[in-house]
């Protein structure tokens, strides 16, 4: 919304902002190393590999998991039966 420069008031939206602020050279800016956010962590890691059949491909497949991670992979089914996509 765009006020008319004749009324005396801004010529532009109230809602823009200025220009950014200046940036503060390394000597007067806080180190952000200590910050503890910034450290990258990792709390779980979880693989999945949809084979789609069961059997042969299946126990490969299982085979692979176990390699990658030295732990006993997790089985599940699908909830539902749809006989048009060929899953039970």
């Amino acid at each position: 919304f765009w006020l008319k420069p004749q009324q005396g008031l801004l010529t532009q939206s109230p809602l823009r902002h200025g220009p950014p602020p200046p940036r503060q050279n390394s000597a007067t800016m806080p180190d952000k190393s200590e910050n503890p956010m910034r450290a990258i962590r990792v709390e779980k890691l979880v693989l999945n590999i949809s084979v789609g059949e069961s059997g042969d491909r299946l126990t490969r497949a299982a085979k692979v998991l176990e390699q990658l991670t030295e732990q006993q992979p997790l089985f599940s089914k699908a909830r539902l039966t749809i006989r048009s996509f060929s899953v039970r």
